[in-house]
Formats: structure tokens, C-alpha cells, sequence
């Protein structure tokens, strides 16, 4: 079944070349900012966590 719908994604992709391009250029650009915003998010929580007293450390900004 798998290798069937590999066939099929194959046969349209040699049949519609502009589409597929955009849809996966447009797959890879979302699938990137997902992990870059991942990331930051993971960087923000972890900020400090190091010390022994990390709940009791604040950020002024």
C-alpha cells in the first residue's frame, strides 16, 4: 500500500512539476519556522536553570 501511494505521489509529481515545487518549498518553510520558533521557546524556559536557587533568580528587562 505504501509503495502504491508512493507511485501516485511520484506520477503527479512528474505530471504537475510547478505544484509539487511550491508545496514542498511551502511543507519545508513551515516544518523550518515550527523548529526555529521551537527552539526559542525552549531556549526562554530553560534561561538560568543552572543555578541552585533558579526559582528565586528573576529577569529585569
Amino acid at each position: 500500500m505504501l509503495r502504491n501511494f508512493l507511485l501516485i505521489a511520484l506520477r503527479n509529481f512528474m505530471r504537475e512539476h510547478i505544484y509539487a515545487i511550491i508545496n514542498v518549498s511551502g511543507l519545508v518553510v513551515g516544518l523550518t519556522c515550527s523548529i526555529f520558533i521551537f527552539l526559542w521557546v525552549t531556549d526562554e524556559v530553560r534561561f538560568d536553570r543552572f543555578h541552585l536557587d533558579a526559582d528565586r533568580i528573576f529577569r529585569a528587562m
